[in-house]
């Protein structure tokens, strides 16, 4: 089994009223953990902990960072809820008024957000 599985992992579950950096503490390896935020900070500053806390990658002490993962957060939130009504309803479906068959809307939606996240990842250099 591996040291990254749910039986090896210490579960912390804590209430923040705090910073991401506060709420989340030193990130250790198979570190697991559930948190209640009441909206003190956003996924985005707990990924850039989680980042500052891993130590030197390609993000690092990049100015754009918060603003270029923000960006492409919110491009792939939106290339998998595209791709859910894709996978749900086809990439045929009939238009709601004369129920003539047409391409489903959301094939542009999600090819747009796949140019945003190809995009944010040449920008930083993924």
């Amino acid at each position: 089994m591996r040291a990254s599985a749910p039986s090896h992992r210490r579960a912390v579950a804590v209430e923040s009223f705090q910073t991401a950096a506060a709420c989340i503490g030193p990130v250790e390896p198979g570190m697991s953990l559930f948190a209640i935020t009441r909206g003190q900070f956003s996924m985005v500053d707990a990924v850039l902990h989680v980042l500052d806390q891993c130590g030197p990658s390609r993000l690092s002490n990049t100015a754009a960072r918060p603003a270029l993962l923000v960006t492409y957060l919110d491009a792939l939130i939106t290339y998998r809820e595209a791709q859910a009504n894709i996978d749900a309803n086809g990439a045929i479906v009939f238009h709601p008024r004369t129920g003539a068959p047409i391409e489903n809307p959301y094939l542009a939606v999600r090819d747009r957000a796949a140019r945003v996240l190809v995009a944010a990842k040449l920008r930083s250099e993924l």
